[in-house]
């Protein structure tokens, strides 16, 4: 089985820190102990948004992602690039689609012209 870190392309935080963590057999629990979180809940819950790309929510340092999981701090900061990458992209297009569905047009994403096939 080859590890995310031993593959050349950036992955998202997800992939980075659910893989390494189960190739040092981490719980959700350890690593954010090891990131420093006093309270492990919240660790966890900041943790899941953390995953969704949502940095605001969260402050855990590269650095400290690094040390938890024994990375260079440059993969760690590419797959949270990668990561802010796509919320970005997720919340450009939910704009784009509220905009459409207010203006009244149907968006690309819309599952319309499906159900009219279903139905008719």
């Amino acid at each position: 089985m080859m590890s995310v870190t031993q593959v050349g392309q950036p992955h998202t935080l997800a992939t980075l820190i659910s893989e390494r963590c189960r190739d040092l057999r981490l719980s959700q629990a350890e690593f954010v102990s090891r990131v420093g979180s006093q309270n492990i809940q919240k660790g966890i819950w900041l943790l899941h948004h953390l995953f969704d790309g949502d940095h605001t929510r969260t402050e855990v340092p590269i650095k400290a992602i690094s040390a938890a999981l024994n990375l260079p701090d440059d993969v760690v900061n590419r797959s949270a690039q990668v990561t802010q990458q796509l919320f970005e992209d997720r919340k450009r297009r939910r704009a784009e689609i509220a905009g459409a569905t207010r203006r009244g047009e149907k968006s690309t994403g819309s599952i319309g012209p499906h159900l009219r096939l279903i139905s008719g």
